[in-house]
């Protein structure tokens, strides 16, 4: 109930919920995570769930819990750290509910996302930083800063914040329009 008034007292400026599994040692299907799914749904927010090969974080979770709450949005950080990703375009497929967050991947995998025709639910690094204030200097960022697979500029404008701007519900207009040049 706590988080609940804070969230409707902060609505406008909460524009999501995030999970750890592996930080918080449970599987987002344990039952201890419906009451926050309860209120996303509620609210109509977003749920970024940190995903990786481990034994709380892998993508079959979230699948389960995406199907059961299909009227929720949900991003898979990482689209599961530690693989190929591959998993995680299956999901995409699967899921109309599903959206992925590009932190920590490797750009080579948009092309198997744009062949599938996903753009749409990507998300550049808005799980971001992570490694401290030199994140972005990583050269799997700086892949992405120098369109590595040359996306158009309009799947670009997709996948570095479109796509950020729809799920997270934020007004375009309300950022500096520098961004959108």
């Amino acid at each position: 109930q706590e988080i609940e008034s804070f969230i409707k007292k902060h609505l406008n400026l909460i524009h999501g919920i995030k999970f750890h599994p592996y930080c918080s040692r449970m599987r987002v299907t344990d039952k201890r995570f419906e009451p926050y799914i309860l209120i996303a749904r509620k609210y109509n927010l977003p749920i970024l769930v940190h995903t990786a090969k481990d034994k709380y974080s892998s993508l079959k979770y979230l699948k389960r819990v995406a199907m059961k709450f299909n009227d929720v949005i949900f991003v898979a950080a990482h689209m599961e750290l530690l693989t190929n990703n591959k998993n995680c375009v299956t999901l995409l497929k699967e899921c109309n509910n599903v959206y992925c967050d590009t932190a920590w991947v490797n750009m080579d995998i948009l092309t198997d996302l744009k062949r599938e025709g996903l753009l749409d639910r990507v998300m550049f690094g808005t799980d971001n930083p992570i490694d401290g204030l030199d994140t972005l200097n990583n050269q799997i960022y700086l892949d992405y800063y120098n369109n590595k697979i040359k996306l158009t500029k309009k799947e670009l404008s997709k996948v570095y914040f479109e796509n950020a701007l729809k799920v997270y519900k934020i007004d375009k207009n309300l950022l500096k329009p520098r961004y959108f040049d």
